[in-house]
């Protein structure tokens, strides 16, 4: 199984520029199966053009597509203009999937902003007679305590089932910040570290954000279960956004035979 996450600032490329087929042709070049997006818009507004994105670019790369607000506002007079009165403004994460998504559940987070509310989405995903669940999230830049205890309850909802589990997403701190990784990995798999083992590649490569001047921080994690292998773990070098994307391949058990 090939997985990642990619933070697409709304469709925005390292320099601000809208484009969302850079977007989309960044997610292209992972070839990934399911991939964990953040900072996607809906509706949201003039900086992307008032699309639906999750719902554009599972459209133009052929996937499965969920998505979870963590901003919902009224319809503005453009939005109206260009949407219709009843199509609210959105922005949030999302879970593209080649294949079909069963289920999905979003669940709100700690909060600590009164505009942007903080969420996981948990989907479960049958890929050819193997299940597994598939988590994405975005962590608040701050306070520690408040990503903390986000991270908390995202886990909660991500790894609540017995079967394998994957959670990806922008946790917003790097492994530097020892307090917050080391909640990050309890009793889980940070594929990147797993595939990196030497001290300095593990703390210091696999660096996802901002993309300029040079990416300097490792913000961006897949995390498993430990029934997960994970067999590789890199970056994406691309200017579709202001991070990279962390792309993975996993080897995800299959599911016992249920016995007479």
């Amino acid at each position: 199984m090939r997985v990642a996450t990619f933070n697409i600032h709304h469709g925005a490329n390292s320099r601000n520029i809208l484009n969302l087929e850079a977007t989309a042709r960044a997610l292209e070049a992972l070839e990934a199966d399911v991939i964990g997006l953040q900072e996607v818009d809906r509706f949201f507004g003039t900086r992307s053009d008032f699309v639906d994105q999750a719902a554009w670019l599972a459209d133009r790369l052929q996937m499965h597509a969920e998505f979870a607000p963590t901003i919902d506002l009224d319809p503005s007079r453009r939005s109206a203009e260009r949407v219709g009165i009843n199509v609210r403004r959105q922005y949030g994460i999302a879970v593209l999937s080649t294949y079909p998504i069963l289920a999905s559940h979003m669940a709100r987070l700690p909060e600590n902003r009164l505009i942007e509310r903080r969420a996981v989405l948990r989907t479960r995903i049958d890929a050819d007679g193997v299940p597994f669940s598939f988590s994405v999230t975005h962590l608040a830049l701050g306070p520690a305590r408040v990503r903390r205890a986000q991270f908390h309850a995202a886990r909660e909802v991500a790894f609540e089932d017995e079967e394998p589990a994957i959670l990806v997403g922008d946790l917003n701190a790097a492994p530097l910040v020892m307090r917050d990784y080391s909640v990050f990995t309890k009793d889980l798999i940070d594929v990147w570290a797993a595939k990196h083992r030497f001290p300095l590649a593990k703390r210091f490569l696999g660096r996802t954000n901002p993309v300029l001047p040079v990416p300097a921080r490792r913000i961006d994690y897949i995390l498993s279960s430990r029934d997960i292998r994970p067999v590789s773990a890199k970056t994406h070098r691309t200017h579709a956004s202001d991070h990279l994307p962390v792309v993975a391949e996993l080897e995800i058990p299959h599911p016992a035979p249920q016995s007479a």
